[in-house]
């Protein structure tokens, strides 16, 4: 027996009237007459009087409104409170460390200009670490490079995007073309947290060509080290999608896809368990903060951009 069935039942039977009912219930008046009409073929019973107006109820569709109110307000009052304890729970999102930050930042502040009332919590942690909180259920999506297994996840790419050093404006390294890593490892590091994915690659890097490095500064946030590289107490790498079109005006920012691999970086969700509605609101609005940054970052490098900088 079908909740919404006896919904249409009771709501029929409280109105008097099939199109009244269906107007409460906001659905057509042949869906209502479709849910009586199941009613009665389960049940093997008549429940409303044909050809009465208003409408009656039959010594069966009585007693069953008797039975079924209580039951169908109590479903329909913890079908409501389920909603309400969902929309107050947080958001989870797993992000790698330094990867994305202002762009979720701008992502959140424009959700919560249409969802005031709905939390967001921010995970940070490394490549697997978004990969283990997404499939423990601990947040609810992951922002990240395309995780290496796929069997118990989704990914929808957003972008793909190349790593970059960060200098400081008026850098040695900007007046010529580098030729390889280790011209940058003659200067001081300032690099994310340890077992980062760019940290790894960058490293290895280092050791297979025998490059000696310094690592002077080690942060968690992309943001730091954008801002330790600007104070001049080194150079940084990171991905060029965590970078603002700001980043251009006051950092020295050079391609590095010549020496590291690109990335594609999407969203990464469990195949396993529904995606609450908050949190792919909250995805719809990164998609489109995503766009905006790539097309600023387009602009930037756009053929004449950097004469019109100049000038």
């Amino acid at each position: 027996m079908d909740l919404k069935e006896l919904q249409s039942f009771c709501m029929v039977a409280r109105l008097r009237s099939f199109s009244k009912a269906s107007q409460s219930l906001g659905i057509g008046q042949p869906a209502v007459t479709k849910h009586i009409h199941r009613l009665e073929a389960e049940l093997g019973k008549s429940l409303i009087e044909r050809g009465t107006r208003p409408t009656q109820l039959t010594p069966a569709g009585l007693e069953l409104f008797r039975l079924a109110t209580p039951l169908v307000e109590g479903l329909l009052r913890f079908a409501r409170n389920e909603r309400q304890q969902a929309a107050l729970a947080p958001v989870v999102v797993a992000c790698t460390h330094g990867f994305m930050n202002e762009l979720l930042l701008r992502s959140v502040q424009s959700f919560r200009v249409v969802e005031p009332h709905q939390p967001v919590r921010i995970k940070l942690g490394t490549k697997q670490d978004v990969v283990s909180m997404v499939t423990s259920g601990a947040a609810d999506f992951g922002i990240a490079p395309s995780p290496d297994r796929l069997k118990a996840l989704n990914f929808a790419p957003l972008a793909a995007s190349e790593r970059v050093l960060i200098t400081p404006r008026d850098h040695e390294l900007l007046n010529r073309p580098l030729t390889s890593l280790a011209e940058i490892a003659r200067y001081p590091l300032i690099l994310l947290g340890y077992m980062t994915q760019t940290r790894v690659l960058i490293e290895d890097a280092f050791k297979e060509h025998g490059v000696a490095y310094e690592v002077a500064v080690e942060l968690d946030s992309m943001d730091m080290v954008k801002r330790y590289v600007e104070l001049g107490l080194g150079i940084g790498i990171g991905h060029k999608i965590a970078l603002d079109a700001e980043d251009s005006v006051n950092l020295g920012i050079v391609p590095l896809s010549k020496f590291l691999p690109s990335e594609l970086v999407g969203v990464t969700t469990s195949r396993s368990r529904p995606l609450p509605e908050a949190a792919a609101k909250l995805i719809d609005h990164m998609k489109q903060k995503l766009e905006k940054t790539v097309s600023r970052q387009a602009a930037k490098s756009a053929p004449g951009a950097a004469r019109r900088s100049r000038s």
